[in-house]
């Protein structure tokens, strides 16, 4: 089994990801941390962002996944922009194509009204430790930007979509495993 979690920054992708991974005993790998590594002479991934240089995010990100999903059993974070990218759209689209052919795709957004989505995720940007110095406003635009960029993508590519809010990390992952069996 090859699973693709995807959804935007915050949702809970990794930690949905890692119970996942324990309950059916297969292989976990961070999409963040891949690219982080993969980008260290950089700076890792963070800095690369910030700085703007995202194309070397594209330009390593398709062989990255691939690699991961040459494995048999295999559950894959990956952030929404990996598939939603405007910038990149063609790397991304790319990227999107092999994710649908090579595994399951779980789709993760935090609620089905988009107000109360952009809410949830925000709340939660605003804790993370490389936002603390952001202009919370600015942060909000951003949030909003990124989830409408990705949402009605999301919905129309997943296997699956999950909605998480109000659930725990377990409630979800065990979600996931009942709609995959009523799927297959």
């Amino acid at each position: 089994m090859k699973l693709t979690l995807v959804g935007p920054r915050s949702v809970g992708k990794s930690t949905v990801g890692k119970v996942l991974s324990k309950i059916l005993g297969i292989k976990y790998f961070e999409g963040d941390k891949l690219m982080h590594n993969a980008l260290k002479k950089y700076g890792g991934l963070d800095k690369v962002i910030k700085s703007r240089k995202t194309h070397l995010i594209a330009e390593r990100a398709f062989s990255l996944i691939k690699s991961i999903l040459n494995n048999k059993k295999t559950i894959l974070d990956l952030a929404g922009g990996a598939i939603s990218s405007r910038k990149h759209k063609k790397i991304s689209e790319q990227i999107l194509k092999l994710i649908k052919r090579e595994s399951k795709v779980i789709g993760l957004l935090p609620t089905k009204k988009m107000k109360e989505s952009i809410e949830f995720l925000f709340k939660r940007e605003a804790k993370r430790k490389h936002f603390k110095k952001t202009n919370k406003l600015d942060l909000k635009k951003e949030v909003r930007e990124n989830y409408l960029k990705l949402k009605n993508k999301l919905k129309e590519h997943s296997d699956i979509v999950i909605y998480v809010n109000g659930k725990t990390p377990l409630q979800i992952a065990k979600e996931i495993i009942k709609r995959l069996e009523e799927v297959n």
